[in-house]
């Protein structure tokens, strides 16, 4: 399906909810049921969804550009969504309701009271569905998930539908979760008060009855849309796989921690020298060949993992941007759920040019850089990724391709 480069989700979730069913071939918003059966096709479809990103400008890029998605424009689309999931809201046409608030230090689904009306109710649940099928379709296609789109809280409740009630979520991890001092705080207080029945607040039912209240029960409509989502309606049993796993394990393969650390992204970096036009590092170079890699060793080891190094002690910001920049994902998956996981630096014989731009390839994680290294002068090189840099910022990573690196237009 076509989104813009510089796409907004709450925009593109609004479009969607207006259109017939059937045009809606992406099965993002719709239901899965085709009459009165099951859609057969659903899972296939959802697996195989292909991100097209246009431009207002340009229009659909052409077939040879847009129609094949290799990964990068669906890392990207994906990254994207997870960064607006806390605007997305809900709207009759009189008021607009949010989907999330902000609580357990992350964003978790709205209280079912404040989701007032027949029609924003209904609509809720769709856009919360909505967010379960990205989800498992992330999942699906050997991505991870950022973990500011859940809590670990809700990744229990979600995931692996812990209901509170039993031994799959303990005691010490429920209070980590949700904070220990609100335990200590609540004890001794009438349950009536919180609006969850008769008795008072103790320390044996504070997990069963305050807990599951507040942020289970008094929640479900958002959970148990996106637990719909996530099953494509119970053709996928994902809980049932995630049951079988520790809350560490779950954290850890299906999710990445958005606080990305330079060690993780150093770890990940290959050097690529005097490559083709394919990636592959040269046979046989020649004696002049030879002396253009010994360049760009030095440029490798000495400038670019200096030049990381400092950005990231200076901004902390700065290495989500690069990995936004190079990979289309924000974020470094855990070594364990990716273990193929790199960023390639490769420095290729056919880009020449003192002041060519760097490029990327999103789609292998990959910074393209001209042979010459910009014979180790970093002041030039960080110059010109700043500029590359900016200009996905502010036109779309995906227009790069649209400008003349010598005209500059």
């Amino acid at each position: 399906f076509e989104v813009e480069d510089k796409f907004n989700l709450q925009k593109y979730f609004d479009k969607i909810s207006c259109e017939k069913d059937a045009l809606d071939k992406s099965f993002l918003l719709r239901t899965l049921k085709y009459g009165k059966n099951d859609h057969f096709h659903v899972p296939k479809l959802i697996h195989d969804w292909e991100i097209i990103f246009t431009s207002k400008c340009f229009g659909s890029y052409a077939a040879k550009e847009a129609a094949v998605d290799e990964g990068g424009p669906t890392k990207h689309f994906f990254d994207q969504v997870w960064k607006q999931l806390p605007a997305l809201k809900v709207s009759d046409g009189k008021k607009e309701v949010p989907l999330f608030e902000m609580s357990l230090n992350s964003i978790i689904p709205l209280e079912n009271d404040r989701l007032e009306g027949e029609e924003i109710i209904e609509k809720a649940k769709i856009y919360f569905r909505a967010i379960g099928r990205i989800m498992f379709c992330c999942l699906v296609r050997g991505y991870v998930i950022s973990s500011t789109a859940l809590s670990p809280f809700y990744k229990n409740i979600i995931f692996r539908e812990c209901d509170l009630q039993d031994d799959r979520y303990t005691r010490s991890n429920v209070l980590k979760a949700v904070g220990h001092t609100l335990e200590s705080d609540m004890i001794g207080m009438d349950l009536g008060d919180l609006g969850l029945g008769e008795g008072k607040i103790t320390k044996k039912n504070f997990i069963t009855e305050v807990v599951h209240g507040i942020y289970v029960k008094e929640r479900s409509i958002g959970i148990e849309a996106m637990r719909e989502g996530i099953t494509l309606g119970g053709y996928a049993d994902l809980p049932a796989i995630s049951r079988s796993m520790s809350e560490k394990v779950i954290s850890t393969l299906m999710f990445a921690d958005a606080r990305v650390k330079i060690d993780d992204v150093l770890g990940a970096l290959v050097p690529c020298y005097m490559c083709d036009e394919m990636g592959k590092e040269i046979k046989n170079p020649t004696n002049e060949e030879r002396r253009l890699i010994e360049i760009q060793t030095k440029f490798y080891k000495t400038i670019f993992k200096s030049f990381l190094k400092d950005k990231a002690e200076k901004n902390k910001k700065f290495l989500a941007k690069f990995l936004s920049f190079v990979t289309g994902m924000s974020y470094v998956p855990h070594f364990l759920a990716k273990p193929d996981y790199s960023i390639r630096i490769e420095f290729h014989k056919g880009l020449p040019g003192e002041e060519r731009l760097p490029s990327v390839k999103t789609c292998d994680n990959a910074l393209l850089l001209p042979f010459h290294a910009y014979d180790c002068n970093r002041q030039l090189f960080e110059k010109l990724l700043k500029r590359s840099m900016r200009m996905c910022e502010k036109d779309g990573i995906f227009l790069m391709c649209k400008y003349d690196i010598n005209t500059k237009k």
